[in-house]
This record gives structure tokens, sequence and C-alpha cells, in this order.
């Protein structure tokens, strides 16, 4: 399952392809996953040549994945 879901996650977050080939819903829609914003970010720093202040948004979504999915995990994998 695990590297499964990886290779899901990053087909939909556009570490395969750019995210502007794919239609404007799945683009929307992929920013469930923390790889978009990630790949949103690199985009904005490496092919479109803005600075910092671009990625602001990115790095504060995926500080928020970090800490949802730190709870989740120290919630669920408790070792008994």
């Amino acid at each position: 399952m695990g590297w499964i879901g990886s290779l899901v996650m990053a087909g939909l977050g556009g570490c395969w392809w750019p995210s502007e080939v794919m239609p404007e819903w799945l683009q929307t829609a992929a920013h469930v996953l923390p790889t978009a914003w990630a790949m949103d970010g690199f985009h904005a720093l490496i092919s479109f040549g803005h600075g910092v202040e671009a990625v602001a948004l990115p790095s504060l979504a995926l500080l928020a994945f970090a800490a949802l999915f730190g709870v989740l995990g120290t919630r669920l994998l408790r070792i008994e």
C-alpha cells in the first residue's frame, strides 16, 4: 500500500508531469495531497522564477500537513 499510495500521490500532485497539463478540476482536487503543494512551490521558484514570497502559501500548507500527520501518527500508532 505504501508504494502504491506514493505513486498515486506523485502522479496526481504533479511530480511526473506539470500540473498545467491536467484539467482544471484535477488541479484543484490535487491540492488535498501534500505533493501538489510541494510542486507548486518548486515550480514557482524554478520554472517561473518567482521569489520567496511565492512559496509562502505552499510552505504553510506543507507545515499544516506535517502537523496533521504528526498528530494522527502519534494517536494511531501508539505502542501498547
